[in-house]
């Protein structure tokens, strides 16, 4: 092979620079390349996948402190009548519950009951006059102090409501908390857990109350600033129960959980266990904790998003892409590399006869050259 031909190869074949370890490099090039994108995906999705979290917690805590909010209004706007009647009778707490329960979005509510103000020594009173033939009123428990809430009316007039007759709910110490605070604010409040009575068969009996002071106007009593008047114009309370898993469902039937759990505790601190829970179960490592006000009760509230996945599928097809093109380059590089490595072997070979040849060339020409000069 003349001098043309070597460097018409040489000029052709550019790839015969190629190191030996290139293949490798673009490979692990294209695959850092790879990484860094999925990684930046994956970082974008968790940002994203974070406020969506964020934005469920809120959508769920609106919810069910809008469930309160209503119930809470209804209460109000009962007492507000109540007060001008000479006497609360079970017409007008039936006619309040019948609107309760017109409004969909108050029909979590268990019972709605009355309780008047009574002093201790007008208990007995109390009981012969609501005793009928077969069923004996009997105020409990045993009344303590001066001032008695027994109920006397309970809406709908069920066999599990009926159980509530004659109960002094200022007599129990969760109800008496949220009674004296209601007292103090003239606002309806909530009570903390306490257990239901409901019909046979039913599990979920942890539930809370809200309760409303009903102020007696004939007394000089009013329902505009009657935190400030303490208690002697009192006429009663109006007493409303719910079963918490209900009242959360209720509260959550518009919203589309998606496979989210929601937990509600009872108080300012994570209980072990709480109120009630729906889907997942409360993760604490995952779980988004949101503060919950119903009727001026502080609760938590615990959203657990759901597992997430390895990798997204935006990520997936990245990775998957970037690691054909890593192996389609490897291989092109390779074989280019392969090719570049027979070159050099076949350029150094006729490099090796083309040195020989001239070798011979420049032998042939001196002896040519003494014949010539000895014919001469």
């Amino acid at each position: 092979m003349d001098h043309n031909v070597e460097a018409r190869i040489k000029a052709q074949r550019w790839y015969l620079r190629f190191p030996r370890g290139l293949p490798v490099g673009i490979f692990l090039l294209v695959s850092a390349v790879t990484a860094l994108s999925v990684y930046a995906i994956e970082r974008t999705e968790a940002q994203r996948t974070e406020a969506q979290h964020r934005q469920m917690a809120s959508t769920v805590t609106s919810a069910i402190e809008r469930q309160a909010i209503a119930s809470a209004s209804y209460l109000r706007a009962g007492a507000a009548l109540l007060s001008t009647r000479p006497e609360v009778t079970r017409a007008d707490l039936r006619e309040l519950a019948q609107q309760m329960r017109a409004d969909d979005t108050l029909r979590a509510g268990e019972a709605l009951g009355w309780a008047p103000r009574i002093d201790r020594e007008d208990v007995p009173a109390l009981e012969s006059k609501m005793s009928a033939p077969g069923r004996r009123y009997t105020v409990h428990p045993v009344p303590q102090g001066g001032m008695v809430l027994p109920m006397v009316f309970v809406e709908p007039d069920s066999l599990a409501n009926r159980a509530g007759f004659g109960m002094d709910i200022y007599g129990e110490p969760v109800r008496r908390a949220a009674i004296d605070r209601a007292l103090a604010s003239g606002r309806p409040t909530a009570s903390g857990p306490f257990e239901l009575v409901l019909d046979e068969g039913e599990t979920d009996r942890i539930g809370f109350g809200i309760f409303m002071p009903v102020y007696d106007v004939q007394r000089g009593g009013s329902q505009v600033g009657a935190g400030q008047r303490g208690r002697g114009a009192l006429k009663g309370i109006i007493a409303r129960g719910f079963n918490a898993r209900r009242f959360v469902e209720a509260a959550l039937a518009p919203v589309q959980l998606n496979g989210y759990g929601v937990a509600m505790y009872g108080g300012e601190q994570r209980d072990r266990v709480p109120l009630v829970s729906i889907g997942l179960a409360p993760v604490r490592s995952r779980a988004i904790v949101r503060p919950l006000t119903l009727a001026d009760q502080r609760m938590l509230l615990a959203i657990t998003p759901p597992a997430a996945a390895t990798l997204s599928n935006l990520s997936l097809l990245t990775l998957l892409l970037g690691m054909l093109v890593a192996a389609l380059l490897l291989v092109v590089a390779r074989l280019l590399t392969q090719q570049a490595l027979e070159d050099r072997a076949a350029l150094a070979w006729f490099e090796e006869q083309a040195s020989i040849r001239k070798s011979l060339t420049r032998e042939l020409n001196h002896r040519v050259k003494n014949t010539l000069a000895n014919v001469l």
